[in-house]
């Protein structure tokens, strides 16, 4: 319950009450004894608000024991592996590994152990249809009241939206590599300073300069200005 201190001040208590009795034997009042669970309500708040975050989390988010068997799993773990909390609760977060990244993982999970940080990472897992999926994981060691390590909490975020943006802009950029460098024409790059950044072999070719050399050059240098003319960048 809740009781008032002399400064108005409300703390949580737990009471206790047994009954007093007379030399007759008879109910002739009460002892009652309070215990300050403040802290433990605190705690209790705490505990409830943690579980919220990770309940309604958008992303993955599970525990493990130091066996490696699954503690936890949340709504968005289900959704991002197909696998209902009661299906995976209880078995080895080795099913979501793929069979050659084992080694791998196993490695990780000796460094964990011995107090080696490990930053967040981007791995392949499998769902429960079989489906290799991109995921960054977040691991965060689980410790007891003791400060005993007592298991792993992994977080995992769904990035292959990133991976096929990233896929499509190296397949863009070599696109880009493979026209500059192979083109019948003298080609350029200049920074916001007007300086060489990148030059192709057919413009070294055509001004008989090597690449080193060029870049080196103010391309305004390279210009030929007629008298009366007006002056343009090379």
């Amino acid at each position: 319950t809740v009781r008032l201190t002399k400064d108005g001040t409300r703390i949580h208590v737990s009471v206790s009450q047994s009954p007093e009795l007379d030399a007759d034997g008879k109910v002739c009042g009460a002892s009652t004894v309070f215990r300050d669970i403040s802290q433990r309500r605190q705690a209790q708040a705490e505990q409830a608000r943690l579980a919220a975050i990770v309940e309604h989390s958008s992303d993955a988010i599970v525990s493990r024991d130091m066996n490696h068997v699954v503690t936890s799993w949340n709504p968005a773990a289900e959704q991002l592996f197909g696998y209902a909390a009661e299906e995976v609760l209880g078995r080895k977060i080795s099913l979501l590994i793929p069979p050659e990244f084992a080694g791998e993982t196993a490695q990780k999970s000796v460094r964990n152990k011995k107090g080696e940080r490990l930053p967040p990472h981007d791995a392949v897992r499998l769902t429960k249809p079989g489906e290799r999926i991109d995921v960054s994981v977040s691991p965060s060691r689980i410790y007891d009241d003791s400060g005993a390590m007592v298991g792993v909490s992994l977080v995992f975020r769904d990035i292959r939206e990133r991976k096929l943006a990233e896929a499509a802009l190296r397949e863009s950029e070599e696109r880009f590599r493979v026209t500059f460098e192979h083109a019948n024409v003298g080609m350029s790059l200049r920074d916001a300073d007007n300086n060489f950044v990148r030059v192709n072999q057919k413009l070294c070719d055509m001004l008989g300069y090597t690449r080193e050399e060029l870049i080196r050059i103010k391309p305004h240098t390279l210009a030929v200005h007629d008298a009366g003319q007006e002056r343009l960048d090379f």
